[in-house]
């Protein structure tokens, strides 16, 4: 876990006064012999329930939404983090087919009303390395961080903490942010969530 400061989520100029730490245990997972005997509860689906008077329950539909702007290019192992008023960043991912994949450092921005894709151009600071597989969470409003991931041929991404602003339309920066501490160490197809003050990767 690290922690980050109260004053409105993240500074603007990082300072080394985040900390990562292994979190302390206090209730361990139960071992096999203490759940061997108990029963396993599965929920089970009735494909003739009812929902409401007496209709049939709806069924989970995909919708092929009209996008507009510079929509990024087909890719996987990218991040979607949804950043506060109704905006999502993508970063990331590996573009190609036919087991040709360029690992890519782009970012976008989503605007959910409308639909809208923008590409994101940092005006200085740090930019993170190209890189899939990686983790990002939101830790403040316009603000999210990036940690880890596989930059391909087998190697993996540093293992510095970076973060992106865009709470400005004037000027959006990447920045690497200063940590103390053991880090988790370099990975990728980790997971990271932040539970203010605290963020933390598993996996």
């Amino acid at each position: 876990s690290s922690h980050f400061g109260s004053r409105g989520g993240v500074v603007e100029s990082p300072s080394p006064l985040r900390s990562w730490q292994r979190p302390h245990v206090a209730c361990p997972l139960p071992t096999r012999s203490a759940t061997a005997d108990r029963p396993t509860r599965m929920a089970s689906v009735n494909p003739d329930s009812k929902r409401g008077k007496g209709g049939p329950a709806s069924k989970p539909e995909y919708v092929s939404e009209q996008q507009h702007g510079e929509a990024p290019a087909p890719r996987f192992g990218h991040t979607t983090t949804l950043v506060g008023n109704n905006r999502v960043v993508l970063f990331g991912g590996a573009t190609g087919d036919s087991g040709r994949y360029t690992i890519t450092a782009d970012a976008y921005l989503l605007e959910v009303v409308t639909n809208t894709w923008s590409r994101i151009v940092s005006e200085g600071g740090t930019v993170p390395s190209a890189r899939a597989a990686h983790a990002a969470a939101c830790v403040d409003h316009s603000q999210m961080v990036v940690y880890g991931g596989a930059t391909g041929g087998g190697s993996l991404s540093s293992d510095e903490l970076y973060l992106l602003d865009i709470r400005s339309n004037e000027r959006t920066q990447w920045m690497s942010v200063p940590v103390l501490g053991y880090t988790p160490g370099r990975r990728y197809g980790h997971s990271m969530v932040f539970n203010k003050p605290l963020l933390t990767v598993f996996g």
